[in-house]
């Protein structure tokens, strides 16, 4: 029966590796499974992420396209580890979109810890502080405060 050979490779198919992310970095899904700790202090630190196939791109890849919304969180979040021009033009992209989740928006903002606050960053952060999503107030106030701290002592990544 066609259906139910489908329905068993679904179900062998790990969750984000179906053909729908043929496009997917190579390191996407196992860092994927890291992301899917159940407890916080299980989620990966930088050295963790950096063993795996193109981890910035994976995260990236994993904020856009990942699911569960948890797993877009917390790869939001630790996109903090990392500074590349591509990494900061998606995290603002996903800051600044009031359609997405409030938790994704401040994740987000929590990922770019390892970034200089210039003017026009600073000012979209500004005008975040007081967005109606307190999720997303806080965090920019807190990127706000913590502006001059290194990135080393960024908290983990955000519990969903």
């Amino acid at each position: 029966d066609e259906s139910t050979a489908a329905e068993s490779a679904a179900e062998a198919t790990p969750a984000g590796a179906d053909a729908r992310h043929a496009d997917a970095p190579a390191g996407a899904e196992p860092i994927a499974r890291l992301l899917r700790a159940r407890h916080r202090e299980d989620l990966p630190d930088r050295d963790a992420l950096l063993a795996h196939p193109e981890p910035e791109a994976s995260l990236r890849w994993l904020v856009e396209h990942g699911d569960p919304l948890v797993l877009r969180v917390r790869a939001a979040s630790a996109l903090r580890f990392f500074d590349g021009a591509e990494t900061l033009a998606l995290l603002r992209a996903v800051f600044t979109d009031a359609a997405l989740p409030g938790n994704l928006r401040a994740a987000a903002i929590e990922g770019t810890a390892r970034f200089p606050l210039d003017a026009p960053h600073r000012a979209e952060l500004d005008a975040l502080a007081a967005d109606t999503d307190p999720r997303v107030a806080r965090a920019a106030r807190a990127r706000l405060a913590n502006a001059s701290q290194p990135a080393a002592s960024a908290p983990g990544p955000s519990a969903p």
